[in-house]
């Protein structure tokens, strides 16, 4: 299908033209993307008589021509494929008389062999059953094997949309053949898995032996279900814990972000307002010199005091200025220091996180902790020794683990776990005793703030009045006194400039030692601040890591394992025997979900009507021993 055309009628001569050269509206692609696949409802028009140029060239079948042609060549085609031993040799023979072998498609459908007088698409040419039933495509392909290339010769259709088409038929194929392949594999897979678990399953009834048998089927059909809800909830808590995670660390480095650009952004709020106010100092001072000098002068005189005044406060603008730079160096040392101490605080890893949320009682992450720990526990010698052993053993199912314990003997598993509980309880208290203690250090600005007045009180001390310019200091005070106003002016201007010698020297003392401070000192001082703080945070996170395990212990002791014991006792008077489901070394989370399962099983009416009489028993033998005690006495 070449596109599409408007035609004044069916008729194959009714005269029209292609839909492009009405407009590009109009064209295949485009209407197709407006209203999808083009299904024609009538007749294919395979030659339509354009309306203005010469019409079009029918197809090979039609023609008289090509009727006089396949007559003139029908000799020399049926010499050439009775002497032809493959398709390239009969292309050859063919090829030395100018005809080519081509491939007639309609409706992307092969139709068979054509021969024409050259590649051209008006090129005289028949149809190969025209010339013989030995030229027909299923004879030849009997003989020299399928037509090669089918993409790449087309009598009707674009080549390179045919070539598209055919690669990426080529793909869909491939890629449906993966997946079945895919499919294939995981389903062997899967067969494979069953096997396995079934020969395991037989393998271990085979050890119990026949009469346990009937048992071991009914106990699997109950726990196998059991396991597989069991595992269902391990998964949805870890996928919540897990996003529960990813919102902390997001939260932390947000957080971070925010208090550093905070502690930047005040910093340089503080420089700002204290340049802005030395700023409006230097203006008042101006202000007040001009002013005591247009009172006290006029003229000349007046106007070199201008100048002074001028260069004054030009002289102390700029050693302002360099003071406020080398201040805001410092404070950049300060806060580069801080970001770095703040960014060597990392996150709490997956498992910390976990076990923070089970201390604070979260049921999901108390499971995914039992979990963690179990993983651990596999992770050794007997794993090493389950792997080499075979696949079979590598992983054991919970049924496997764990069976039905009477009361008694979940009261000695509850004693046990007393016992280790307060001897974890002593030894977190006995380190947390001989820890040495460390003070909280000073924070680098605090040490820098200091250092700095340091080296103000040394460049003071060495940028002294010497002793001729004290003399001349005297001198001038005289003077200043003389009844000569000229003589005072004079020596008022000279005493200034003295002093502005002297705060010009010790300004550039002060801006050298503060550079070589910077350069040198802070450094040093930023690594021993930086240390002293981190030996801080390692005592105050031992200490509170301590705190908070002795107070987990103290919880254990005064709050879960009285509870249990509880419970235990109401499930022995309500007749429950046995509690099934818990490990041979199961924890104090296992114990207790298996306990609070069986407890919730029993009637809430029997439930309460138990616990009743257990505090009437608890306060009847309270009242016993008061009333001992009393006697006693």
């Amino acid at each position: 299908m070449q596109g599409l055309a408007f035609a004044e009628g069916l008729d194959r001569t009714a005269r029209g033209c292609g839909a492009w050269r009405i407009d590009a509206r109009c064209a295949l692609l485009a209407l197709e993307r407006r209203f999808g696949p083009f299904t024609p409802a009538h007749e294919i028009a395979h030659g339509v008589a354009p309306a203005v140029q010469a019409p079009r060239a029918e197809p090979i079948e039609g023609k008289a021509p090509s009727q006089q042609w396949s007559d003139k060549v029908r000799p020399t085609i049926l010499e050439a494929v009775d002497a032809a031993g493959s398709w390239p040799d009969l292309a050859q023979r063919l090829g030395r008389h100018g005809i080519v072998v081509k491939l007639v498609e309609r409706g992307g459908r092969i139709q068979g062999l054509a021969f024409a007088q050259g590649r051209s698409a008006d090129a005289r040419g028949c149809g190969a059953s025209r010339i013989d039933a030995r030229c027909k495509k299923a004879a030849l392909e009997v003989r020299f094997g399928p037509f090669p290339s089918p993409s790449r010769e087309r009598t009707h259709g674009d080549g390179d949309v045919s070539r598209e088409a055919w690669r990426s038929q080529e793909r869909a194929r491939r890629s449906s053949s993966d997946a079945r392949h895919a499919r294939d594999r995981k389903a062997e897979r899967l067969r494979e898995a069953r096997e396995r678990s079934r020969s395991q399953q037989e393998n271990r009834t085979n050890l119990r032996g026949p009469r346990h048998l009937r048992e071991g089927v009914d106990r699997n059909g109950v726990s196998e279900s059991s396991w597989a809800v069991r595992e269902a909830g391990y998964i949805a808590d870890h996928a919540r814990l897990r996003s529960a995670y990813v919102e902390y660390r997001d939260r932390y480095f947000e957080g971070r972000r925010r208090a550093i650009d905070a502690r930047q952004n005040g910093a340089w709020e503080h420089e700002r307002a204290q340049r802005r106010l030395e700023a409006q100092r230097r203006r008042d001072a101006r202000q007040l010199l001009r002013a005591t000098a247009r009172l006290g002068s006029r003229g000349l005189t007046r106007q070199v005091a201008y100048w002074s005044i001028d260069a004054v406060m030009a002289r102390r603008r700029v050693q302002e200025y360099s003071a406020a730079r080398v201040r805001w160096q410092a404070t950049k040392i300060v806060l580069a220091s801080e970001r770095g101490l703040s960014r060597e605080e990392k996150p709490m890893d997956y498992k910390s996180f976990i076990t923070e949320k089970a201390r604070a009682g979260d049921p999901a992450a108390q499971c995914v902790l039992t979990d963690f720990t179990r993983a651990a526990r596999e992770t050794g010698p007997l794993a090493d020794q389950r792997q080499h052993a075979g696949s079979a053993q590598q992983r054991r199912s919970p049924q496997s683990e764990s069976r039905a314990f009477s009361l008694n003997e979940l009261r000695v598993r509850l004693d046990v776990i007393r016992a280790e509980e307060e001897a974890r309880h002593e030894r977190a208290r006995m380190e947390r005793e001989r820890l040495e203690r460390v003070e909280s250090p000073k924070s680098l600005d605090e040490v820098l703030a200091a250092e700095g007045q340091r080296i103000r009180a040394q460049t003071d001390d060495a940028t002294k009045f010497t002793d001729a310019e004290l003399i001349r200091l005297g001198q001038l005070v005289g003077e200043k006194r003389s009844w000569n106003p000229l003589t005072r002016i004079v020596a008022t201007q000279a005493e200034e400039t003295l002093r502005a010698a002297r705060q010009s020297r010790c300004e550039k003392s002060l801006t050298a030692a503060i550079e070589k401070f910077e350069d040198r000192d802070v450094p040093k001082y930023a690594e021993r601040v930086a240390a002293d703080e981190r030996r801080y945070r390692r005592y105050v996170t031992a200490s509170l890591s301590l705190e908070e395990e002795m107070r987990e212990t103290r919880a254990v002791l005064r709050d879960r394992i009285p509870q249990a014991d509880q419970r235990l006792l109401v499930l022995e008077r309500a007749g429950v025997s046995q509690i099934g489901d818990v490990g041979l070394h199961a924890r104090l989370n296992d114990i207790a979900t298996a306990i609070d399962r069986e407890y919730r099983a029993v009637a809430e009416a029997t439930r309460r009507g138990i616990e009743q009489s257990i505090r009437r028993e608890q306060r009847a033998h309270g009242r016993s021993h008061e009333y001992i005690s009393l006697g006693g006495r």
